[in-house]
């Protein structure tokens, strides 16, 4: 039987984790938007000129 500090401790350290993943997929995803935008709008000018 393990004591509930330690289970809680981790399920914090599990929660903490996913949460930390989930950010870095959001900021991965944010900044590869901001890329291809970017991208794309450069694209545009080029092909305005």
């Amino acid at each position: 039987m393990m004591h509930p500090t330690l289970i809680v401790h981790a399920m914090m350290a599990r929660v903490s984790a996913v949460a930390m993943v989930s950010l870095i997929t959001i900021f991965m995803r944010v900044v590869v938007l901001h890329s291809l935008r970017g991208a794309s709008i450069r694209l545009a000018s080029v092909r305005a000129r």
